[in-house]
């Protein structure tokens, strides 16, 4: 995602609330906004969570219509330049254009004079498809066609292009009269071909079995199956924790209990499940709780999460949670919003 069109995103969630009705909630934008910006923008997370709680954009998001008056950039530059460096603050431009619906500008097209092509830079045909009749023809059509004003210097190379030309052109006819047989000439016998000889594959040793690891008679032992169904046995341990550790941190969140909640996810998750953000809800949940993969102690699911407002209204969206199951209980690395099922 770019940096414009991270401000765009930004941008519609603020319609979408005025459209609603509802007043503008800032904490609700910026638990979005460290879902938005991802991996490649994580440096942008908090002067943008800092930008949406000022005053500044209090003023501009409240206008009828919102965002809408590109005057404002110079005052939310101004809101940002108080708080951090020149260099973060240029990478943010980007972003407060598309936050006010601003369109990128294109680069400026160039001159008509010089997108005219000069003689010299007219490439050639492959020299097997050109016969030698058709070259003044050829040399005639790469040179360019006159323009107004005198220049000697352009003349003077449609000249030396189309002798080049003329030239390429006899040298590419003399190489089709040698590769091809003339009247009454024999083809020149050509030398078997030698298949290569296919390396004989190496046979290992045979191994003796251990003594130790056979059976008794009248028991046989498959040992692959056996160890395929041990690999099974803890894929699906594996899963079963997750899914219940994701279970146990929405009961805990719904609870208000941050200090058990804490102990659930990594640092790197920290700001997905901020307490500010989820004190604004009666109760929160998850469910539908699914595996996308897993490999080796990492698991990755997938489910549905209610908010539940203290004036009753509801709702629901994705989320996507990635886990380390090699810790007791596994732990959540990772999670990310995916999209709104039925907004409140």
């Amino acid at each position: 995602m770019t940096p414009h069109h991270l401000g765009l995103e930004l941008r519609q969630l603020v319609l979408r609330q005025r459209l609603e009705g509802r007043d503008l909630d800032t904490r609700r934008l910026q638990a979005a906004i460290g879902d938005l910006c991802g991996a490649e923008h994580r440096d942008l997370v908090a002067p943008l969570r800092y930008l949406v709680m000022s005053t500044a954009f209090a003023s501009a998001a409240g206008q009828d219509p919102p965002l809408a008056d590109p005057r404002l950039l110079g005052r939310l530059q101004q809101e940002l330049a108080q708080m951090y460096a020149e260099r973060l603050c240029q990478r943010l431009q980007p972003v407060l254009e598309g936050l006010l619906g601003m369109a990128t500008v294109a680069p400026e097209a160039p001159p008509a004079w010089e997108a005219v092509p000069s003689a010299a830079a007219v490439v050639p045909p492959p020299l097997t498809a050109m016969p030698y009749a058709s070259a003044p023809v050829m040399a005639a059509a790469a040179a360019p066609a006159p323009r107004s004003g005198p220049s000697a210097l352009n003349v003077v190379l449609a000249f030396i292009s189309g002798m080049l030309l003329m030239a390429l052109a006899g040298i590419g006819l003399w190489l089709q009269q040698q590769r091809s047989p003339q009247p009454g000439s024999r083809p020149l016998p050509q030398a078997a071909a030698v298949s290569p000889v296919a390396p004989v594959p190496s046979v290992p040793p045979p191994v003796a079995p251990d003594a130790s690891s056979a059976a008794a008679p009248g028991e046989p032992v498959n040992q692959a199956a056996a160890a395929s169904s041990a690999v099974a046995g803890s894929e699906v341990r594996a899963l079963e924790r997750s899914l219940a550790s994701v279970n146990a941190l929405y009961e805990a969140l719904s609870a208000k209990d941050y200090a058990r909640a804490r102990s659930l996810f990594g640092a790197a998750a920290a700001d997905q499940f901020d307490p500010t953000f989820f004190d604004q809800f009666t109760r929160v949940t998850v469910q539908d709780l699914r595996p996308i993969s897993q490999s080796g102690s990492s698991v990755n699911l997938e489910g549905v999460v209610s908010f539940v407002y203290p004036d009753g209204s509801l709702q629901t969206e994705t989320r996507t949670f990635t886990l380390d199951s090699s810790s007791d209980p596994p732990l959540i690395t990772a999670s990310a919003f995916g999209r709104v099922i039925k907004p409140r």
